[in-house]
């Protein structure tokens, strides 16, 4: 069970103190089966709502592209983002589809790809058979990252890039697209919770692929957004350089991987699963390792992306307390509950 932290300063031993106990070992269907319900599930429906209302504020700016319409897509933009950003980290269930991912997700962006999609706009991007299609859009030029170019870039004047009715359509098009994928999705999530009620085969490997993709999650999160790897770092090389959302992607992947871990505030975590065995160091052990990440983001400014040399210290600080959680993860985590580790494909 997540633990809600008042203050980053809180003791290992204030979190010891909140572990639940429990009378007997905790059951992993029960596991499984609270991380869809109360993690999965309501990040699935949060996201076919954010999707349906970017659709809507991309109709609503084309239709009339001025700031105010432009300052209500971005918003919209920012919150599906944030929304995604939480799911696409850990690819669980139906999200590790690699169709989805390319969908929502096809980054780094490709101005190339971008100029020759926009060609293929539609004349009704709003038709059954153009949001079909939007879905076969080649990769580098299309999703979040497409929409964030048409919004956020600064090489217009007006509206940016929606002041052209092509490159406006484009953007409803692929807005309707996601929009339609995140309810196909959400149908999928309800399918698999479904089964897991007839199937209790399907929950072990549920939990495995949470767990190594948890992992793999905190790996994506340090080269995209802090560009681990790269000795001398340009914005290009941060995902979300161009709404200024790289400190926002962050945190949003980080709850996440936190949710994932240790369940939403009313759910069932990993940390209960072991606390039921008698385990109650491991857990904490999480917490702290987790903390120790927020502590190093709470120095990361907003927009550090725009200037990322300036910042790269504070960058190498939050990628080594990333490093740390996930070879803890990998490690004396899996360790101690005894399952087996798959890394994320």
């Amino acid at each position: 069970m997540k633990v809600r932290l008042l203050a980053l300063t809180l003791t290992g031993a204030a979190l010891l103190a909140a572990q639940p106990a429990h009378a007997a070992p905790m059951q992993t269907t029960a596991l499984a089966q609270s991380l869809l319900d109360d993690v999965a599930l309501p990040a699935q429906k949060r996201l076919v709502e954010a999707t349906q209302t970017l659709a809507q504020r991309m109709t609503d700016v084309c239709a009339t592209p001025d700031a105010e319409h432009l300052a209500a897509a971005q918003s919209a933009w920012r919150s599906a983002d944030q929304i995604w950003r939480g799911m696409e980290t850990l690819r669980i269930g139906p999200n590790r589809q690699q169709d989805a991912l390319r969908q929502f997700e096809p980054w780094p962006l490709d101005e190339a790809v971008l100029a020759q999609n926009i060609q293929r706009t539609p004349a009704d991007p709003d038709s059954p058979q153009a949001v079909y299609e939007s879905a076969l859009l080649p990769a580098g030029g299309n999703g979040l990252p497409a929409l964030e170019y048409l919004l956020f870039s600064g090489r217009f004047k007006t509206a940016p890039a929606l002041s052209k009715p092509q490159q406006c359509q484009f953007g409803r098009w692929v807005a309707n697209g996601m929009a339609r994928r995140a309810q196909t999705l959400a149908l999928e999530w309800n399918t698999l919770r479904t089964g897991f009620g007839y199937n209790a085969t399907l929950q072990t490997p549920y939990l495995i692929e949470a767990l190594g993709n948890a992992v793999a999650g905190i790996k994506e999160l340090g080269q995209r957004q802090l560009a681990q790897g790269h000795t001398d770092p340009v914005q290009a090389d941060l995902r979300g350089w161009r709404s200024g959302s790289g400190k926002a992607n962050l945190e949003a992947g980080l709850n996440s991987i936190e949710n994932t871990l240790l369940g939403a505030p009313s759910g069932l975590g990993f940390d209960d699963l072991l606390a039921s065995r008698g385990d109650v160091s491991t857990g904490p052990q999480l917490q702290e390792k987790i903390i120790n990440v927020r502590l190093a983001l709470a120095a990361l400014p907003v927009g550090f992306e725009q200037q990322p040399g300036q910042w790269r210290g504070e960058m190498f600080s939050v990628q080594a307390r990333l490093d740390e959680l996930a070879d803890f993860l990998r490690g004396p985590f899996v360790d101690a509950l005894g399952f087996p580790f798959k890394t994320a494909q």
